[in-house]
């Protein structure tokens, strides 16, 4: 994503002070505080000096050797994809467009990535800065969208030691400071600091505007004022030209709190007739330079006009190194952008006009759409999207192009098919999943659009997205069969079949949709593309409990698309989803909980729904296992809400579903007892929640059935209705859901006293290869499946069975996670070590390696081993080099000492 600069304001340099600048006499008490505070808050109303404060603080930290970043904000920089934009520029200006100039090619699949990874990463930028920076927002007050307000409040969480944040605002921000304030790392300076005490009033009347005022009239223009620095300056300025102060000290009511326009009538009645109508017509920009200006006003002496206004008093504040650039004060353009709509109503849209004809004159058409909607001209502003709006859509500016098309009257927009369509595709990248499928359900019967295959894509895509296998499958069979795609479009049409077959369970025909769509979206440069093929790859991998597999296919595509896209990309954020939950199915809970942790704010922004689905319920488990339970509702809670926010039930329903687990581990957790333990609940499902429970995962809502039942003491309801259930699964090729069945059904069998029975099933399940890999399918059943491996592990089977079982119940035994706040004593780290080096062991020697391991215990030489085996030499050779490097071993001794303490050697 290229920064253009061109199309910036002049809002990234300082504001020149100019001689009426009311200096604050408190501001030396504050400054040498502020070099050591992670974020200084300048907050009071209009015209106490902010800006000046927070000048000072920049040039006392400037001289301290910090480097700064000044943004003066606007109403215009209220959308994410600009203020991203503006603090890239700020912090980077030597930079150009390096941050974003590995990015995938432009293309409208890869439009939200490209969107999302600028943003992701300049947060890596932040955090990272080389040297000491200081952050100035000015008018933070104007910031109320609440993507950029989360944005600021990641970028301050996650800002190292070197970044500092300066911020002045009318008001409080909507920010989550009580981490930062309870460090001590927050400087608020409020009104009460900013305002002026009665010696400063007088001070400020007699010493430097000699009025030479009595203590009567200086405590009641403190009174009224209540010190306000603004109100303090106008009472001066107006003073020095009345000829009867005392009359106007004993008529003066303004205060802070209760803004009265005399005083502005004073500056602006005083002004010659071409002055008003300059500075009313020119008010309906932010930014104002002499070519703007001259073209909004209809004249041809702006520079004069502007450098005069800026003499004469203090609401013109020059911006940068240039003489042409100017804003107004806030108070002032505040209140003639009010005199010229109650007093030239029906001129403000020919103004707003001439300020767009502007801006498309200089090429900023971004500009121009907003002055023209201001304006009322949709139809203008329709004819310059429908071709504008592809490209920022395809750059990846979207929060602008969400914004102009919301603005557009809807009888208007229904008059123009294309940004109907470009709405469809807004709507899905705003995660805004019914009203996009909605739309596109509206655009098959457009004419205008029979010719373009493209937009049927969208139906298809917002039911993939939205989890509703049975609807997407019924139109592509019936609207798609004969439409044939190209371009990147093809790569998502094969990607959303491979998800149906996915979550139909024809694995079969999955892996040629996924090398179609492969090739394709490589050809094109898409990574957001190839991540989510590698995620359904991914996904049916786990379905199927090939968990080695799926593992390795995520570890190697995370590692590229995070080499070329940054570790903080929204694909990362995908992948590192589905990574996470085969890594806590394989019993590596510490890589498992890590990466739900760190990449779980940025879930949260993405959309999808598996990625949401895997962090939330990770985190929710660490929790649990930690005995944290109020937490683990607290983050359940919290999926529940983004899922309604994204209008997913199938997100609601999975929480719903964790939130019964946590109360089935906080039961087993309880001692039995205790009379009154946690109460278990029927589940009572509606419809809806059936229909978006997705039935390929593990926890379902038949297997919470289950879990239920045992612990209720209806265990032979299971024992009915499991095999049939098992059976399935075994035929759809659902192995981690067949597994998890056969594991209730033992459980059951047990508490019905039938355990030889239970031992004969659960000795079923490790007979089967998938089984070597799963750890926490085990584990999460409780104490009845553990109390049954540890029987089945007395009873005589196959050693191989032993080392697996083995390593569940190490996995047990060790705690499974780190103590809450993350602390271990010493004898858990030892012991949570020797847990890891079995693991590994076991996971990493082959059969063969562990039977070469058994040869080298009972002293057989290579020849022997070679000939029991009926392998050669070389090849026992080469096995012994392995197991000495998986063991760690430096020979084979060493390796059989180690194998026998780690209990890989039978005796």
């Amino acid at each position: 994503m290229t920064v253009h600069q061109h199309h910036l304001p002049a809002n990234l340099t300082l504001p020149h002070l100019n001689r009426n600048t009311v200096e604050n006499p408190n501001l030396p008490g504050w400054l040498e505080d502020c070099v050591h505070a992670s974020l200084v808050l300048a907050v009071a109303p209009a015209g106490f000096g902010k800006t000046t404060a927070i000048l000072s603080i920049h040039g006392h930290l400037k001289e301290a050797g910090v480097r700064t970043a000044w943004i003066q904000l606007n109403h215009d920089d209220n959308h994410l994809d600009r203020f991203c934009q503006l603090i890239y520029a700020a912090i980077a200006p030597e930079a150009g467009a390096r941050l974003g100039s590995d990015d995938a090619t432009a293309n409208l699949i890869d439009a939200v990535y490209t969107s999302t990874s600028f943003h992701f990463r300049l947060l890596d930028l932040v955090a990272k800065l080389p040297q000491p920076t200081a952050i100035f927002l000015d008018d933070f007050d104007l910031i109320t969208d609440t993507q950029i307000l989360q944005f600021v409040q990641n970028m301050i969480e996650r800002s190292g030691n070197h970044c500092r944040f300066i911020i002045a605002a009318r008001a409080h921000p909507a920010l989550k400071l009580l981490k930062l304030r309870a460090q001590g790392k927050v400087i608020v300076i409020g009104f009460q600091e900013l305002a002026f005490d009665i010696e400063q009033t007088r001070t400020f009347f007699n010493a430097r505007y000699q009025l030479q005022l009595d203590d009567a009239s200086i405590e009641r223009l403190h009174r009224c004022t209540e010190g306000w620095p603004t109100g303090l300056q106008l009472a001066a300025l107006a003073m020095e030209k009345s000829k009867d102060r005392q009359n106007f000290i004993r008529n003066f009511f303004i205060s802070a709190s209760d803004i009265d326009h005399y005083l502005y009538e004073e500056v602006f009645l005083t002004q010659s007739h071409e002055v008003q109508n300059f500075l009313l017509r020119t008010s309906v920009v932010t930014q104002l330079n002499t070519s703007l200006t001259n073209a909004i006003a209809g004249i041809q002496n702006s520079a004069a006009l502007l450098r005069s206004i800026e003499q004469q008093n203090l609401f013109l504040v020059r911006v940068g190194e240039s003489d042409g650039q100017y804003r107004f004060h806030p108070l002032f353009a505040e209140y003639l952008q009010k005199k010229l709509h109650e007093d030239c109503l029906g001129m403000e849209p020919g103004l707003h006009v001439k300020a767009a004809d502007w801006y498309l004159q200089d090429g900023n058409a971004g500009a121009a759409i907003d002055h023209l909607l201001i304006a009322g001209e949709n139809e203008r502003v329709c004819e310059i999207l429908t071709t504008y709006i592809w490209v920022q859509i395809n750059a990846g500016q979207l929060s602008d192009c969400h914004r102009w098309l919301n603005a557009i009257p809807a009888a208007v927009l229904e008059r123009h098919a294309d940004l109907l369509v470009a709405k469809c595709w807004m709507h899905i990248f705003q995660h805004e999943y019914v009203l996009a499928r909605d739309l596109a359900y509206r655009l098959r019967n457009r004419e205008e659009l029979q010719n373009n295959n493209d937009y049927r894509i969208l139906e298809p895509l917002t039911l993939a997205l939205m989890d509703q296998p049975g609807d997407c499958e019924h139109v592509l069979a019936t609207q798609l069969g004969n439409v044939t795609f190209t371009g990147p479009v093809a790569g998502v049409m094969h990607t959303i079949r491979a998800a149906v077959y996915a979550w139909t369970r024809h694995f079969d025909k999955v892996p040629t949709e996924i090398d179609l769509a492969k090739a394709i979206f490589r050809k094109y440069g898409s990574l957001y593309g190839l991540s989510f093929t590698i995620g359904i790859e991914a996904s049916v991998l786990l379905m199927q409990a090939r968990i080695k597999e799926a593992i390795a296919l995520l570890e190697s595509g995370l590692a590229d698309i995070a080499l070329r896209s940054g570790q903080n990309s929204v694909c990362s954020v995908h992948l590192a989803g589905y990574l996470a939950e085969a890594l806590y199915e394989t019993g590596d809970y510490e890589r498992a909980f890590k990466l739900a942790g760190e990449y779980f704010d940025l879930t949260c922004a993405t959309g999808m729904t598996y990625t949401i689905i895997a962090s939330f319920r990770l985190l929710s488990r660490s929790r649990c296992s930690a005995g944290n339970y109020q937490s683990a509702r607290e983050i359940t809670e919290q999926g529940t809400e983004l899922g309604r926010q994204f209008g997913l039930q199938s997100i609601c329903v999975a929480m719903k579903l964790e939130q019964q687990y946590q109360l089935v581990q906080q039961y087993d957790a309880q001692n039995p007892a205790l009379s009154q333990r946690v109460p278990l609940e029927e589940l009572i499902w509606n419809s809806g929640d059936q229909k978006a429970a997705n039935d390929s995962d593990v926890d379902n809502m038949r297997i919470m059935q289950f879990r239920i039942w045992i612990r209720s003491g209806k265990c032979q309801l299971v024992v009915n209705d499991a095999p049939q259930f098992i059976v399935q699964a075994r035929d759809c090729g659902c192995v981690r859901v067949e597994i998890k069945l056969r594991i209730l059904l033992a459980q059951s069998l047990d508490a019905l006293d039938q355990t030889r029975a239970a031992l004969n099933e659960m000795h079923t399940i490790f007979q089967m290869p998938a089984a070597q890999s799963l750890a926490s399918t085990f584990i999460e059943e409780g104490p009845g499946v553990i109390t049954l491996l540890e029987k089945l592990a007395a009873e005589s089977i196959e050693f191989k069975m032993q080392l697996h079982i083995k390593k569940v119940l190490s996995l047990k035994k060790d705690g499974r996670q780190p103590a809450p706040d993350g602390l271990r004593s010493a004898g858990h780290q030892a012991d949570a070590a020797t847990t890891t080096l079995v693991i590994k062991a076991i996971d990493s020697l082959s059969d063969r390696e562990l039977q070469i391991l058994q040869c080298l215990a009972a002293g057989l030489p290579n020849k022997s081993i070679a000939g029991k085996l009926f392998i050669t030499e070389p090849t026992v050779k080469f096995h012994l080099r392995n197991i000495n490097s998986k063991l760690r071993a430096k020979n084979r001794t060493h390796a059989v000492f180690i194998g026998r303490q780690l209990g890989l050697i039978q005796h």
